[in-house]
């Protein structure tokens, strides 16, 4: 009898999720039947328009790409929806800088909930990239003085020493066989990043690190968890990203006991002491406020995470950047030249007195107006990802142009490659014209447009330290060496909104990790230029 009615109480909860189930549907398809988007399927939704655009690129393709393509073929304004329930959240997209304003500089958005939910594992619990409310604005005031312009250019004598170490490496590869090139910049920007954070080398570029491993396994596996429809090796990725995190974070959290002891042994006043990393910076604060005490039971658990944060993506998104302005510049060789001769005008012909001249004259930097402007081109093109809001609390929808946007329960994206590569934003959009961001209006005619780093309270922290990191490594490489992509560049054009798969196949579609990343470790081959 017991059995019977465990048989009828099973087959009441499976009847009542499937008519749940159903009813959720019905609500959902209707809901977003009525707002714009593609194609719209009652049993569908959305999925099958997703599904198809994703039949047309690579695997693995960042999703950006498909939404750039779906605004393009069903001709979609400003401001559009889809609906991808029950496999995903369904979302608010923006399209336009005009309308990414709204929330971004004139009422800024918090960061979606789901982003923090996703990248625990990575990054842990509420750091800065994920935070909302009184804890972002802590963790901004605490780490926004470590990345203003007269602190950071105190760095790049730091940023020198270790690009003359990746200078000397691709001088041993020079003339043999394909190598990765986001391997070897990930060894040097992960150097870099170390030292600017710790004070100290890690020297991933001449003995390997662990530490590194690690990073690049939570950067890695992030898009493992959107993959598989497995639910236990999905759960095995999830607990081996808390132990590698886990791990980054007892690291950090040794060296920064060993390096407030040694601050605190020092007698000079914390004021006057000048900050040799960004560990420093926090440091001599915490000191000059007499609020930590590292050998006792207080921790900086927010700091950590913040130095976890900079080191995971700090050094991956200009890892990212940098491989496609290499390849960039393979392909146009008229824009390789400028960019040679601005560096040849500004800093000389010899590399040790390039060196010295950054060192002694860090902001002569700044006089690299075309070399930011490749650097810029190239962030147009290749944008590390999207921005991703909710709508603030107390509201329920956007007003735009005379028209209510429902928010409530949406992910709201704002899709920065589609911006960035729609012709009434900039003229001929498939060019790589660097020389467009030299333009006498460029940065107010821009100013919603192009938003690689995004706009507003929320723009990244680390923006002006990674382009200096940019500028210097082009300026210590492109002159000695050649540098080709390894790719098989396609008979035909896959979409309309860019032709760049013709020149570089594949790679001219990112693949789907933390960021919008390079395929197969970008493999290029390398020759020497000739000069000494």
């Amino acid at each position: 009898m017991s059995g019977v009615s465990n048989l009828l109480l099973i087959s009441s909860i499976g009847a009542l999720s499937f008519i749940y189930f159903i009813l959720r549907l019905i609500q959902n398809r209707r809901f977003y039947s009525k707002l714009p988007g593609p194609t719209h399927s009652f049993v569908w939704g959305h999925l099958k328009a997703m599904g198809e655009a994703s039949k047309i690129f690579p695997p693995n393709t960042h999703p950006q790409n498909l939404i750039t393509y779906l605004t393009r073929k069903y001709s979609l304004p400003e401001i559009f929806y889809l609906d991808l329930w029950p496999l995903g959240p369904s979302q608010m997209v923006i399209v336009s800088g005009e309308a990414a304003a709204q929330i971004s500089t004139v009422r800024p958005y918090p960061i979606n909930r789901y982003v923090n939910e996703l990248l625990t594992p990575v990054l842990g619990a509420n750091s800065i990239a994920t935070s909302n409310g009184n804890l972002w604005k802590k963790l901004h005031h605490m780490i926004g003085p470590a990345f203003m312009p007269r602190y950071t250019k105190t760095l790049l004598g730091s940023i020198v020493d270790e690009t003359l170490i990746f200078h000397d490496s691709l001088k041993v590869l020079a003339d043999k066989d394909v190598f990765s090139m986001e391997e070897e910049l990930s060894r040097l920007l992960f150097d870099i990043n170390g030292k600017i954070v710790f004070g100290f080398p890690l020297n991933a570029q001449k003995a390997g690190s662990p530490i590194l491993t690690d990073l690049k396994y939570l950067i890695e596996s992030f898009s493992l968890t959107f993959r598989t429809w497995n639910y236990i090796k999905k759960q095995w990725v999830l607990l081996k990203q808390k132990a590698v995190g886990d791990r980054i974070t007892a690291y950090i959290g040794a060296n920064a006991k060993k390096r407030f002891a040694a601050l605190k042994a020092d007698k000079e006043p914390a004021t006057s002491r000048k900050a040799s990393s960004i560990l420093d910076r926090i440091l001599l604060d915490k000191i000059e406020a007499s609020n930590v005490n590292l050998n006792g039971k207080e921790e900086l658990e927010a700091e950590y995470l913040y130095m976890k944060t900079l080191l995971v993506a700090g050094f991956s998104t200009t890892v990212d950047t940098l491989c496609y302005t290499y390849t960039l510049l393979s392909k146009h060789p008229e824009v390789m030249k400028r960019l040679r001769e601005e560096h040849d005008r500004i800093f000389g012909p010899d590399i040790s007195t390039t060196a010295e001249t950054i060192r002694q004259y860090p902001y002569k930097i700044n006089e690299l107006d075309y070399t930011t402007a490749v650097l810029k081109e190239t962030l147009r093109f290749f944008p590390i990802g999207s921005a991703t809001k909710e709508n603030p609390p107390g509201t329920n929808a956007l007003e735009y142009k005379s028209r209510s946007y429902p928010t409530d329960g949406q992910m709201i994206m704002v899709s920065i490659q589609t911006i960035q590569l729609d012709p009434r934003n900039f003229e001929d959009p498939t060019a790589f014209l660097p020389e467009r961001h030299l333009e006498p209006n460029a940065a107010s005619t821009h100013r919603t447009t192009w938003r690689p780093f995004e706009r507003g309270m929320r723009a990244c922290l680390g923006q002006d330290l990674a382009m200096d990191e940019m500028r210097v490594i082009l300026l210590l490489t492109t002159r000695w060496f050649d540098l080709e992509p390894v790719v098989e560049p396609a008979k035909k054009q896959r979409v309309d909104f860019t032709n760049l798969d013709l020149l570089i196949g594949d790679q001219a579609f990112q693949q789907f990790r933390m960021s919008a990343a390079p395929r197969d470790g970008m493999p290029m081959r390398i020759k020497s230029t000739g000069r000494s």
